[in-house]
């Protein structure tokens, strides 16, 4: 359980109010709102001597924001952290923005499970144990299952045991790691409606072929240029 809940009743929280729910608690919290649900919390860091404004949580078990201007939708054991403001979790569980001394701004994480953030302006939309590391801002994991980005403004569309380590880099598939910043990685690349010479109505240059340790062994794949 987290910590939040081991914290009196105190402070400030002008126009606050709670709707329902059990153990809901709002502290140094002002103009926030807490719907139901059961042991949500709204304060923020202890010891910061800062105040919250206009967070919301909707409902769910055992939800912390610790930042002004943020919202959880409801699910179980969400948590945004302080220096994390304008962030989203629409629910899911145990899903996490900032963290670990890091701040992570303006981040959305729709729901899913396990999943972080821990820089700003990031987004995941669902999936499981995906996390956007310190360092990578601008960057998006649609969802899948054990997928990382290390780096800013890259992308990884889905699949599983994905890493993005260079900028504007994007991958979809299974098990891929990028090459080089500025390409598009894929585990099979199924090019239609072209011509039978060469790779069809793509620039030279555009595409390439990948064997290992791109793909996994035995794969066949592209990594495609822009």
């Amino acid at each position: 359980m987290p910590a939040c809940f081991n914290d009196p009743v105190f402070g400030q929280t002008l126009f606050a109010s709670i709707g329902g729910g059990g153990e809901n608690r709002i502290n140094d919290a002002c103009t926030s709102f807490i719907g139901g649900g059961d042991f949500n919390h709204i304060q923020p860091v202890v010891g910061s001597g800062a105040t919250v404004c206009r967070s919301f949580i909707g409902g769910g078990v055992t939800n912390c924001i610790f930042e002004s201007v943020s919202v959880i939708g409801g699910g179980e054991q969400n948590t945004i952290h302080g220096a994390s403001e304008y962030s989203f979790i629409g629910g899911g569980y145990i899903n996490t923005i900032g963290g670990q001394e890091r701040a992570a701004p303006y981040s959305v994480i729709g729901g899913g499970r396990n999943n972080n953030i821990f820089d700003d302006v990031n987004v995941i939309g669902g999936g499981q144990e995906n996390t956007i590391s310190a360092g990578a801002q601008h960057s998006f994991i649609g969802g899948g299952i054990s997928n990382v980005i290390n780096a800013s403004c890259g992308a990884i569309l889905g699949g599983q045991n994905n890493t993005v380590n260079h900028a504007y880099a994007a991958v979809f598939g299974n098990g891929i790691s990028s090459a080089a910043a500025d390409t598009f990685h894929v585990s099979c690349l199924n090019a239609v409606n072209t011509p039978n010479s060469g790779l069809g109505p793509f620039p030279a240059g555009t595409i390439s072929y990948t064997p290992t340790p791109i793909l996994p062994p035995g794969a066949v794949g592209f990594l495609v240029i822009w």
